[in-house]
């Protein structure tokens, strides 16, 4: 590893991984545990990875939580892009971030898994299941999406690349990926979450310094915006059990412990949903957020 020294051993389910961080730029990266990246996607990642753990899901299940987790993208992207134009995303999963753009514009998918890619078909949307050079063949888009990917990336750059290669003059992109600067590391530093935020899909690992002074290399304009996906609920089980919630999609809700039929509930609830939001507002106020959202427009247009 040349340029770069040992920043750590260890990540989720591989003890004796290598977190690597590069002395010029600060990215920090593991070694691909994988051959094929695209091999790996369509016949292992599904097998170990879905939004509730050691739990296998159906595209529809996927779909369900992907709807429940990407209304704030939407939003952003809506007021990001005007109507019209074409959006193409990158990593689309069953759907879930298109079904909330299909008033918009118009949709395209591309996605490795087959369950995935054939669900989104048939919902009515063009998926292909190619290398991002390879599909849609001579199509440009207005807008290209890429949410929780470039972090999969064993070649962040040249996936920048193509990504440009298919975008139109003055086109824009929206991304999102896990921030390094996390409070869970940064700020509480709970050895266990180090264990299990570093995972092995995870190539790439991303501050918003690295991040945008990539982009700018490679000729975008780019706004790096701070999100809390998690929210107080899961820091203070973090906190207290020095683990992880078991569904992610209840880990990102909004804290309201008291039963909604319960006497006075939602008067209490009220005040943990204030404490929460509150919560996350400081954490975007410090940059210690656990997603970075980046909002970017090809230049010299």
């Amino acid at each position: 590893m040349e340029n770069s020294h040992l920043h750590r051993t260890g990540v989720r389910n591989s003890p004796k991984t290598k977190v690597w961080q590069c002395e010029y730029c600060n990215i920090q990266f593991i070694e691909p545990h994988f051959d094929n990246l695209s091999t790996y996607y369509r016949e292992e990642y599904r097998k170990q990875h879905e939004s509730v753990i050691a739990t296998p899901q159906t595209a529809m299940q996927r779909y369900e939580s992907q709807r429940a987790t990407t209304k704030q993208a939407a939003r952003s992207i809506k007021e990001l892009v005007p109507d019209g134009g074409s959006v193409l995303d990158i990593g689309c999963s069953a759907g879930g971030l298109l079904s909330h753009l299909e008033d918009a514009y118009e949709l395209y998918g591309a996605e490795w898994n087959p369950e995935d890619a054939q669900f989104v078909r048939e919902a009515g949307y063009p998926c292909e299941e190619g290398e991002l050079s390879e599909i849609y063949p001579g199509k440009r888009f207005t807008l290209i999406t890429a949410v929780q990917v470039l972090e999969h990336q064993p070649d962040p750059v040249q996936f920048l690349k193509d990504i440009k290669e298919k975008l139109i003059g003055g086109g824009y992109l929206y991304m999102e990926m896990p921030n390094i600067d996390d409070a869970l590391l940064q700020m509480y530093d709970i050895p266990t979450y180090k264990d299990f935020w570093y995972r092995q899909p995870h190539i790439t690992y991303w501050n918003a310094y690295t991040l945008a002074s990539l982009l700018t290399t490679l000729g975008f304009e780019s706004r790096i915006d701070f999100k809390q996906r998690y929210g107080l609920a899961n820091h203070m089980h973090w906190l207290h059990t020095g683990m992880p919630m078991d569904n992610m999609v209840d880990a990102q809700k909004m804290l309201k412990p008291v039963a909604s039929d319960r006497l006075n509930g939602a008067a209490l609830n009220r005040i943990w949903t204030s404490l929460d939001q509150q919560y996350r507002v400081q954490l975007r106020t410090l940059y210690h957020t656990d997603t970075l959202v980046v909002k970017a427009r090809l230049m010299g247009i």
